[in-house]
């Protein structure tokens, strides 16, 4: 059930849902950013935020001032912005255990719901405004980010899942195996043949075999020069 502005909540504990959206653009990723959030006394918080397989609706049947939320890019500009309006909170006090009464309205507004953000392949973060312009929090959308091409090897992106922007052997999360002559920092053991000391010794005995020939060679030329002058 989505609530819009004037509806109210059963009581202070109730969680509700409210349903935004931004463009038509977005709504057609058929994806959306479910950002669970928390309001207590005048101050709304995020309590954690999903990634779910479907549209958030229209935004243009929200209204058009109260809190802001933006969907900022990675490099911090604004991809889309929209309004949205708390759940209102009905209190109801009861008489408490020493007669006095005791509740919601004694503890002050306070609400949990969902807001429905679209979401965006380059998107970076979620930015909340009060209404009166105050950054109220930001929430971290890079690890949803699909940013794979753009020659940064974002926090989310490894060499197995975006070989164009990560290289492979670095401490990037994955152990991707590649013979390139680097022992990657995420394998453990024998995972990457090139953690392996066998190889580095075998690529050591190889240059004393050679600087041991090329001494030899000299020695020998030494020896040689040496008996030819002598006759």
């Amino acid at each position: 059930m989505a609530l819009g502005q004037g509806e109210a909540m059963p009581d202070a504990k109730a969680v509700a849902p409210v349903q935004v959206a931004a463009n038509q653009a977005a709504a057609a990723t058929e994806k959306s950013y479910n950002l669970e959030l928390v309001y207590r006394n005048g101050r709304l918080s995020p309590k954690g935020i999903v990634l779910e397989d479907f549209a958030p609706r229209d935004h243009r049947v929200w209204p058009q001032d109260g809190w802001l939320c933006q969907m900022l890019a990675v490099d911090g500009t604004v991809i889309d912005a929209f309004n949205f309006s708390l759940p209102v909170v009905e209190c109801r006090d009861q008489a408490g255990a020493q007669g006095g009464l005791e509740g919601g309205c004694a503890a002050g507004d306070a609400a949990d719901f969902n807001l429905s953000v679209p979401y965006y392949a380059n998107g970076a973060a979620v930015a909340v405004f009060d209404p009166d312009g105050n950054l109220a929090f930001t929430a971290d959308t890079v690890k949803f980010a699909d940013l794979c091409g753009d020659d940064v090897c974002e926090q989310n992106e490894n060499y197995l899942t975006c070989a164009k922007d990560c290289r492979s052997g670095v401490k990037d999360g994955a152990c991707d195996r590649v013979g390139d002559g680097t022992c990657d920092a995420d394998c453990a053991g024998r995972e990457d043949a090139d953690c392996s000391i066998w190889p580095k010794l075998a690529a050591g005995y190889i240059w004393l075999v050679v600087l041991a020939a090329i001494s030899v060679a000299i020695i020998i030329g030494f020896v040689i020069w040496r008996r030819k002058r002598s006759i």
